[in-house]
């Protein structure tokens, strides 16, 4: 089982901000005193139910992107959750506000959220429907249904199937995101901790978000407030589980056990997908049938041949490693979208190899005869045809069924490299 529960990042409360004014005017911006924002509890939740921008989830997870609230003070049976969010590909945000006013609430709503979460996750995806339906109606939105809703709200096409499947699996698995968001968290957070250790079944991240509310001066009239978002905690993924195994005592001497924690990201880094989520989120576009096999297909190309992937926020680079170790160069591209592409300056690195223009023609025509939105050959300029809109790329459904000959085709390009990097060596 696997739970975000330990590996603490804690971030330096931000210095103070400088603001610029067009006549060159200084204004050193003072924050308001922790506990006395200039809103209640509920003008915040109502400021984050219109504005989800201001929560990071991206800092945490990409799949969570682009949030839509679907709810606000939502019965969870174990008391209102405060807000909750859905994602174009199916991922919730559960969130708590608290005016961060004493020691005791601090700790209090640590419990509360995750006992919430643990009421949600029984829910499915038509109960998911029934608290947005009352959630529009109290608070005067478009009675239009759910995917709908979050059509508009995110300007995203969303296949209802898919969206569908990946709202009840992440319910089913516990894989949520869950924020705290207050206007000033200080000592004592490692206390709060604690309680994550009472849902060890659940796969959710936690996050603490301190909104720093700044007075601005802009012209006549009332003081402006500048609302400065910033993440103050959030919990790395651990796995853990409970193996019972009955054995002799001598083979149990020979057991050992032994449990590893993922290193944390670098700080300031790009967001990147993991293996399993790229997948997940193909999976949603072209189904688990095409997306399974593409994974086998895939990690038999990768392993036989020295491949390596290289996933980023929207897609996986298949690069090759070359001889001397220094250069690693991508080949192909393919999307969660399904899309599948060639490197737009895969000549010109080549070429930088001595591999001529001519080997990576022939790679090309070759991939036109599998599906003919593929690019027709390198320009002028040494350049190839880049990603476009996902439906006027080459696509798995046309790669699929050919992968054999565009294996072969990727293997006899790599034949080529060695070739050329071996006559320069």
């Amino acid at each position: 089982m696997s739970s975000r529960v330990a590996g603490l990042h804690m971030h330096e409360r931000w210095p103070r901000p400088l603001l610029i004014g067009n006549n060159g005017h200084l204004n050193l911006l003072e924050a308001a005193a922790v506990g006395s924002p200039p809103f209640s509890e509920r003008e915040l939740q109502a400021i984050l139910a219109r504005h989800p921008q201001l929560l990071p989830v991206a800092h945490f997870d990409p799949l969570f992107g682009t949030p839509v609230c679907i709810g606000r003070e939502i019965s969870t049976g174990a008391g209102p959750l405060d807000l909750l969010y859905v994602s174009p590909s199916g991922y919730l945000t559960l969130v708590e506000t608290k005016l961060w006013k004493s020691s005791e609430a601090r700790r209090e709503v640590v419990a509360q959220i995750i006992d919430y979460t643990r009421r949600i996750v029984q829910w499915d995806y038509s109960r998911l429907e029934e608290a947005f339906v009352t959630y529009a109606r109290q608070y005067g939105l478009p009675q239009q249904g759910l995917i709908p809703h979050v059509t508009d709200q995110s300007g995203e096409d969303i296949d209802e199937m898919a969206f569908t499947d990946a709202v009840n699996r992440n319910l089913r698995l516990g894989r949520l995101l869950l924020l705290i968001v207050g206007d000033g968290i200080r000592e004592g957070v490692e206390e709060m901790t604690d309680y994550l250790q009472h849902a060890p079944n659940l796969q959710f991240t936690l996050g603490l978000v301190e909104l720093g509310c700044y007075g601005v001066t802009t012209g006549p009239g009332s003081p402006a407030t500048l609302i400065v978002p910033r993440v103050v905690m959030r919990t790395a993924e651990v796995t853990r589980a409970i193996v019972q195994i009955e054995m002799s005592e001598e083979a149990a001497r020979r057991i050992t056990v032994t449990t590893t924690t993922p290193a944390p990201e670098g700080e300031g880094g790009r967001t990147t997908l993991s293996k399993t989520a790229f997948y997940e989120l193909l999976q949603q576009s072209v189904g688990i049938d095409r997306a399974t096999l593409t994974r086998t297909l895939v990690d038999k190309l990768v392993s036989d041949n020295g491949l390596e992937e290289d996933f980023t926020t929207k897609k996986l680079a298949l690069r090759a490693d070359l001889a001397n170790g220094d250069i690693s160069i991508p080949l192909i591209y393919i999307s969660t979208a399904g899309a599948v592409t060639v490197y737009r300056w895969l000549a010109k690195k080549l070429a930088e190899l001595a591999v001529p223009s001519e080997a990576v023609n022939r790679f090309l025509e070759g991939l036109r005869q599998i599906d003919a939105l593929f690019p027709a050959r390198v320009n002028d300029e040494g350049q190839i045809q880049g990603f476009k809109a996902a439906d006027r790329n080459a696509s798995l459904s046309q790669v699929l069924p050919r992968f054999a000959d565009f294996s072969r085709l990727l293997v006899e390009l790599l034949q080529e490299i060695d070739r050329r990097a071996s006559e320069s060596g």
